[in-house]
């Protein structure tokens, strides 16, 4: 195997570890994302929250580097994408 191949294949196996700590994280946001649900459900609340949106949005961007700010909150964009949609489905 050439050595280049052997460094991409390392790098994957890398990539492959994050991926499963993402996922970890991801089904622990979506667990928490059911905990708020039901809070809104008891408050009458909106799932919509334009004001968390926004913040978390800036939040992201802050917490990397200039060169990943847009890559930062499209992410967190799909994320919270993702978790309103699991509160609608828990509020209906």
């Amino acid at each position: 195997m050439p050595r280049w191949e052997e460094r991409l294949e390392a790098v994957r196996l890398d990539i492959d570890m994050i991926d499963r700590e993402i996922l970890a994280l991801f089904a622990r946001r979506m667990e928490l994302c059911g905990h708020v649900a039901d809070i809104k459900k008891a408050g009458k609340l909106q799932v919509l929250d334009t004001n968390r949106e926004k913040a978390v949005l800036e939040n992201a961007r802050g917490r990397v580097g200039a060169d990943l700010r847009e890559e930062a909150a499209a992410l967190m964009a799909c994320l919270m994408e993702l978790s309103k949609k699991r509160q609608e489905k828990i509020l209906k």
